[in-house]
C-alpha cells in the first residue's frame, strides 16, 4: 500500500465511500419487489450460467427465460420456507404439545394456502407452464415436510406405546379377578378349581414381575408414559369440556 500513488488512494477511498455509503445503497428490485440475499444469489447463478460457454452474448429472450427461471426458483424457496416457519411453531422439533390429527390437517391446509399466496405473488412473469411446474415442485416439498411434521407430532402422542404396559397390566388384573371368583365359588376339595386358581395366580405373577422388570430397565420411558397417560386423560376430558361450554 505504501508504494501506491497517494492520489489513486484518495480517489479509491472517495469511490468506495460513494458506492458503499448507506445513503447510496439500494436493494435490488425485480418487477418492483425487493430481493433478499438468497434470491439475489439465485439470479447471479442463472445469469452466470448463460455466460458459461463464453462463445457469444446471450439473446434477450434467453436472458428473460433465465430471469423467469430464477424468479420461479425463489418463489419455491420463499413459499416452502414460509410453510416451514409456520409449521415449526405448530408441530416443529421444539414443540412439546400433541396436536390432534384432524386439527393438524386443518392447520396444514391453512399454511399451504398462505404459502401458495406467497408463491403466486412472486412468480408473476414467464412461461405459465414453468410457473405451474414450479408450483407443483413447491407443493411436493411441502408434502414431504408434512410427513416429517406428522411423524414428529405422532411421537408426542400421549397414547403411543401404551399397549406395551396396558396388555400385561390387563392380564394381571383379569387373572386376579378370575382367581378371586374361582376361590370364592369353587369347593376347596375340587382338583380342577385348585389347578385353575394356581394357573391364574401364575398368570398375574408373571405379568406383575414383567412390569417390575420393565420398570427397572425403562424407568425414563415409564416416566414419559405416565406423562402421556396424564395428557391422554386431558384429551379425553376435552370433548366433555367443549360440550359443557
Amino acid at each position: 500500500v505504501n508504494k501506491m500513488d497517494e492520489t489513486f488512494l484518495a480517489l479509491l477511498d472517495r469511490y468506495c465511500h460513494r458506492v458503499f455509503h448507506a445513503d447510496n445503497i439500494r436493494a435490488k428490485k425485480i418487477h418492483g419487489r425487493e430481493l433478499t440475499a438468497v434470491e439475489l444469489g439465485a439470479y447471479i447463478k442463472a445469469y452466470a450460467g448463460l455466460f458459461s460457454t463464453g462463445a457469444h452474448f446471450p439473446e434477450a429472450s434467453t436472458l428473460l427465460e433465465a430471469t423467469a427461471g430464477a424468479n420461479n426458483t425463489n418463489a419455491v424457496h420463499m413459499s416452502v420456507r414460509e410453510y416451514k416457519d409456520r409449521m415449526d411453531r405448530i408441530a416443529g422439533p421444539k414443540c412439546s404439545n400433541y396436536v390432534k390429527p384432524d386439527e393438524l390437517k386443518e392447520l396444514h391446509q391453512e399454511q399451504v394456502e398462505a404459502s401458495i399466496e406467497i408463491f403466486e405473488s412472486i412468480a408473476t412473469f414467464g412461461s405459465k407452464r414453468d410457473i405451474d411446474g414450479s408450483k407443483q415442485k413447491a407443493l411436493k416439498e411441502i408434502s414431504e415436510s408434512l410427513e416429517i411434521y406428522t411423524s414428529l407430532n405422532d411421537s408426542r402422542n400421549p397414547l403411543a406405546g401404551l399397549e406395551m404396559y396396558i396388555v400385561p397390566m390387563s392380564i394381571a388384573i383379569v387373572s386376579y379377578i378370575l382367581r378371586f371368583i374361582s376361590d370364592m365359588t369353587c369347593s376347596s376339595w375340587s382338583h380342577t378349581c385348585k389347578v385353575t386358581s394356581e394357573a391364574l395366580s401364575h398368570f398375574y405373577a408373571v405379568a406383575f414381575f414383567f412390569m417390575v422388570i420393565v420398570a427397572f430397565t425403562k424407568a425414563k420411558q415409564i416416566k414419559d408414559v405416565l406423562k402421556r397417560v396424564s395428557k391422554a386423560i386431558e384429551l379425553l376430558h376435552e370433548p366433555s369440556k367443549e360440550k359443557a361450554e
